[in-house]
């Protein structure tokens, strides 16, 4: 299989995905916070607003990070690391911040909505947690901005 620019994109994105989700579920994993909520996670789009469950998804979270050159992140894959985890944390220090409560549960869902043409989107699921990546090339920087998003809502634990 010849390596083309679409297959180099698709599975940036992918990987993005992946980690980003393991990531998340990770640092909050360590903050001892899993323990303290339940996570109803459906692989179901949903938008701002809606309801589930009785809990009104009212988060849309999101963070963006660039690569610069994705050829060498696909060569030493530790480079994503060293660029996603600021991103990734300031995700997970919102979230944190919701889990102040000590019985919540937290109802999320997979950010709906079509995005705009020329951006690449994958959605990261694991942990119980789900997210969408977007992925757009900057021509005039040459570089991949990925955009790391989570909708959720935040309810009494039943």
């Amino acid at each position: 299989m010849t390596i083309t620019n679409s297959n180099l994109a698709n599975a940036m994105i992918k990987l993005v995905a992946v980690d980003a989700v393991s990531m998340l579920h990770e640092m909050l994993t360590e903050a001892e916070l899993t323990s303290q909520f339940t996570v109803d996670f459906q692989p179901v789009e949903a938008m701002v607003g809606d309801t589930v469950d009785s809990i009104k998804l009212t988060t849309h979270m999101e963070a963006s990070f660039v690569i610069p050159d994705v050829h060498k992140v696909l060569a030493v894959p530790e480079l994503l690391y060293l660029y996603m985890h600021p991103a990734i944390g300031a995700l997970a220090e919102e979230l944190k911040s919701d889990f102040l409560s000590p019985a919540i549960r937290l109802a999320v869902r997979r950010l709906g909505g079509i995005p705009p043409p020329g951006i690449l989107v994958e959605y990261g699921e694991g942990g119980g947690l789900g997210i969408r990546v977007q992925m757009r090339y900057q021509p005039e920087t040459r570089q991949q901005v990925f955009t790391v998003e989570m909708l959720y809502g935040v309810g009494a634990a039943s």
